[in-house]
């Protein structure tokens, strides 16, 4: 069983990453967390009435609702279950949350498009998500980009880091689950690899194994 968060606000970005989620997991047996937040000015939270608060809580959970719906009526699939959470904070603060709530496997968001700066071309929220060192990975898919299935996968490094098991357990799911070709990219600012670089790899090669796996080395 897979467990797959992600943040709606009921846009057509959102939806999209949805969609693409229930593709990507077609053939997985999966729990989908649809997470909506609400932000309210906690200068103002003590002069809200509760029946406006309860209004909203209303509102978010029948928006909820109905992208539930709109989903399983597209997505006849008897492996895949819809959940909805609703919080009041800030999203990052409510990803961070939920993901230790639950047992999130991996958090799917969409860009908004290109731009010129990493905020405008991944979106803020995506960005924000990314930065706040979660326990589980994040996929940030494009805009309008319809569902191909995943035949490269490129894992980019520098080789400082070691990576554990549990962090590459994605990457090797995703490589089986899709007979995908896995490339190491080592993005070199020396022409050769110092002690602990040589070690990474090795770890990783090692952890590889019984995929199909590439290494490249390329300039920074």
């Amino acid at each position: 069983m897979k467990h797959i968060l992600i943040p709606v606000d009921f846009s057509d970005n959102s939806w999209a990453s949805l969609v693409y989620a229930v593709k990507l997991f077609n053939d997985d047996l999966c729990t989908f967390y649809l997470l909506h937040t609400e932000i309210l000015d906690p200068e103002s939270m003590s002069t809200l009435n509760e029946v406006y608060l309860e209004n909203v809580l209303k509102l978010g959970n029948d928006q909820l609702q109905l992208f539930k719906t709109q989903i399983k009526t597209s997505d006849h699939n008897a492996n895949h279950e819809f959940k909805t959470i609703i919080k009041f904070q800030p999203l990052t603060s409510a990803v961070k949350e939920t993901n230790k709530e639950f047992p999130i496997d991996l958090i799917i968001m969409c860009t908004k498009g290109i731009n010129s700066t990493l905020n405008s071309f991944f979106g803020t929220n995506s960005v924000n998500v990314v930065k706040k060192h979660l326990s589980c990975p994040v996929m940030i898919t494009p805009e309008d980009y319809d569902y191909k299935p995943i035949k490269q996968i490129a894992f980019s490094t520098d080789l400082n880091r070691f990576y554990t098991t549990e962090e590459l357990t994605i990457l090797n799911d995703f490589s089986y689950d899709n007979n995908a070709t896995l490339r190491i990219m080592h993005i070199k600012t020396e022409n050769t690899l110092s002690d602990i670089q040589q070690y990474n790899l090795s770890v990783l090669k090692t952890s590889l194994q019984g995929f199909q796996t590439h290494y490249h080395s390329v300039p920074n």
